[in-house]
């Protein structure tokens, strides 16, 4: 009796201390089932390596290096043969074959990019986050468009061929708003179900529904007309109260 006291102490113990931590950028977390949704958030930024046994020793070496050289995100370390079994599952992570490196992914500003360079080493991986943080704009995998943007409001600029160079300056002015683009090249279908009849189309998503900017209002593209759009949009959501 006195084992399973202490037993149900220390585990009720380990999972206060869990949702007590505040991460801090550079240092290594392992990450486990109990404590990877308290500790990471899509809005990140958090660098994630999940492992399998076959992975996990020839990597470590790569996460603290990162560890010593940057300090603009957070590290996971994700067992998922182990510890954090069940969220691996959850998150559906795929293991390569043959086994040369794990399935790396970068949380950001509600957005999952996967690291798919062949390179493990903490340079190429330092370069290819700090990219990321460091452009305004944000760039959505058509192959999980539009579900990666299911919740939260987005203002998306869905394009073929050439995108806009105005864009890049709206998304440069607007940083409080999550500026998206997609190349709809390898996406025309699902592109087409959020309302995109032309090429370029801009869409305010909230909450998963789509409001398609008005295509007669392309050519006048400004930070303003963007900021005028989204606003209209969402006080037309908001609950009309009787007089």
């Amino acid at each position: 009796m006195q084992l399973l006291f202490f037993l149900s102490l220390f585990l009720t113990l380990t999972l206060q201390l869990d949702a007590q931590i505040q991460p801090n950028f550079g240092q290594v977390y392992f990450l486990t089932d109990s404590n990877y949704d308290q500790l990471v958030s899509d809005e990140g930024p958090w660098l994630i390596k999940y492992c399998d046994k076959l992975m996990s020793e020839s990597v470590d070496s790569v996460w603290n290096e990162l560890s010593r050289i940057q300090e603009r995100f957070y590290l996971g370390d994700s067992d998922c043969e182990g510890h954090s079994k069940k969220k691996c599952q959850e998150l559906k992570v795929q293991f390569p074959f043959p086994h040369r490196y794990p399935p790396i992914r970068l949380y950001y500003r509600g957005v999952v990019f996967k690291y798919i360079k062949k390179a493990v080493e903490p340079q190429s991986i330092k370069n290819w986050a700090f990219a990321i943080l460091d452009e305004p704009i944000l760039r959505l995998d058509p192959l999980d468009f539009p579900a990666s943007i299911s919740a939260g409001d987005w203002v998306t600029l869905l394009w073929q061929q050439t995108m806009p160079q105005e864009w890049r300056k709206i998304a440069e002015e607007m940083p409080e708003l999550r500026i998206s683009q997609v190349d709809c090249t390898r996406a025309a279908k699902k592109c087409a179900s959020v309302g995109a009849t032309s090429y370029p189309t801009i869409i305010f998503f909230s909450e998963g529904k789509s409001y398609p900017f008005p295509q007669s209002n392309i050519a006048e593209i400004s930070t303003s007309s963007i900021r005028d759009f989204v606003k209209a949009t969402k006080d037309s959501l908001l609950p009309k109260t009787e007089l």
